[in-house]
């Protein structure tokens, strides 16, 4: 009867302990910003071919991306058709990065 009992302490220890799970980040954990992390992928990818000024003689910064993220644009080429960019294309987590920032409004900072 002892034993029994000993067995069924050591069973529940086990079934009770929980198993550890490594954390993934994803979207939610942190929204990505313009400066830290969207940056970096724009000029890496974007500037290659669109150069550092726009049609209209503007740097490329954040202000400069804005009409065409406003208006779905940038969306439509980079994360629905995948038409852009040409010459590299984006890594499934630089893609990830940039819907997410999409998703949660583009913010700068």
């Amino acid at each position: 009867m002892q034993k029994i009992k000993i067995i069924g302490l050591i069973c529940f220890f086990f079934l009770s302990c929980k198993k550890e799970t490594k954390h993934i980040p994803t979207c939610h954990d942190e929204t990505p910003t313009y400066i830290t992390e969207i940056a970096p992928i724009l000029e890496g990818k974007c500037v290659e071919c669109h150069g550092y000024t726009s049609p209209n003689g503007v740097y490329n910064s954040y202000s400069s991306y804005q009409p065409v993220l406003d208006n779905g644009k940038f969306e439509a080429a980079v994360l629905i058709n995948q038409s852009m960019p040409q010459a590299a294309p984006l890594a499934d987590a630089e893609l990830d990065l940039l819907k997410c920032w999409i998703d949660n409004g583009y913010p700068l900072e």
